[in-house]
Order: C-alpha cells, then sequence, then structure tokens
C-alpha cells in the first residue's frame, strides 16, 4: 500500500497546488456561486441555524439558491469557521455588483468584462484580514476537502480493481 500511495502521491501534490494557486489567483466571490456558499457557511456560523429562503437573511446573506443545497460541506465549513473565530463583519465592504459584468447567453455581445463584482486590488492583497480571511481559509478548506474526494476516487478504484493499478491512477487524473 505505501509503494501503491507514493503512485498517487504527485497526483495529489499537483491537485492541492494548483488549487491553491487557482485560490490566490481568482479575485474574491468570482467563483461560480462562491457569494451564495459563502453567504450560507457565514449564516450558520453567526445564527447557528439552517438558511431558510424568502427570508429577509436571504438578501443580507446573499445566499439565494444555495440555502436548498444538501447542508453537510455548510456546516463542516461554519464549524471550522467558529472554531478558528473568523467574521466577516466587513463583507458589504466587498460586495459593488458591476453593471457591466458580461455574464450569461449574450455575454460576448454587452461587454467584455467577466467581474461580478468591483475589485480594488489594493484592499484584496495579503495580509488578509475579517471577510478574505474567511474567504482564503474556506477557499484552502475546500481544496482539502476536494483532494479526499481524488484520494477516495484512487482508493476505491484500487479496491474494485487490485490487480489493475494503472486504472485507479488514470480514474484519479481525471478526477
Amino acid at each position: 500500500m505505501k509503494r501503491a500511495f507514493r503512485n498517487v502521491l504527485p497526483l495529489l501534490l499537483a491537485f492541492v497546488g494548483l488549487g491553491l494557486v487557482y485560490g490566490v489567483t481568482v479575485p474574491p466571490f468570482e467563483n461560480l456561486d462562491e457569494i451564495e456558499h459563502f453567504g450560507v457557511i457565514r449564516y450558520i456560523a453567526e445564527t447557528g441555524r439552517l438558511p431558510v429562503h424568502g427570508t429577509p437573511e436571504a438578501e443580507i446573506y446573499h445566499y439565494r439558491q444555495e440555502a436548498s443545497q444538501p447542508p453537510l460541506y455548510h456546516l463542516l465549513s461554519a464549524g471550522l469557521v467558529h472554531l478558528l473565530g473568523l467574521q466577516a463583519r466587513d463583507m458589504e465592504t466587498y460586495i459593488r455588483f458591476n453593471p457591466r459584468v458580461a455574464c450569461g447567453p449574450n455575454a460576448p455581445f454587452l461587454y467584455d468584462n467577466r467581474a461580478i463584482f468591483y475589485h480594488n486590488p489594493h484592499r484584496e492583497r495579503f495580509p488578509w484580514q475579517g471577510t478574505l480571511q474567511m474567504l482564503h481559509v474556506l477557499r484552502v478548506w475546500s481544496t482539502l476537502l476536494q483532494a479526499l474526494t481524488v484520494l477516495g476516487t484512487w482508493t476505491l478504484a484500487r479496491r474494485i480493481l487490485p490487480a489493475h493499478s494503472g486504472i485507479a491512477l488514470l480514474a484519479t487524473a481525471i478526477v
């Protein structure tokens, strides 16, 4: 097993490394549905309750449709936020929607701008505090959880086809 793990380790390290680079490169809340997932986690961490659609909190916390997702990831993440004492009291200072964003089916014909929000690179640089610290901790946390999925794929493929370790590596690389 140890020798086999040495074969998958480069894939895991590459996955985590690329995930971390992606996490520090993409501007805050520009990942797909990131602001909504962040809102659900923040709501649970601050209130100790699951969010509900159609309440005034839905607009305040920006969680929209993500409140209907199965809550395991959000509960685990809110627990981590609570454990580390992270807070996002300054979140609203980062939420300035870009009216010229080019999203949707007609996007290429409207504007050449993919940023959902206005960004201030000077405020968003390291070292992060408040909302940005919480966001980047959650990005690292998500990358580690995804790495567990990659490792789980490899483990499952090795158990299903123990004589074909190459297939396990291929399945892992595809994930």
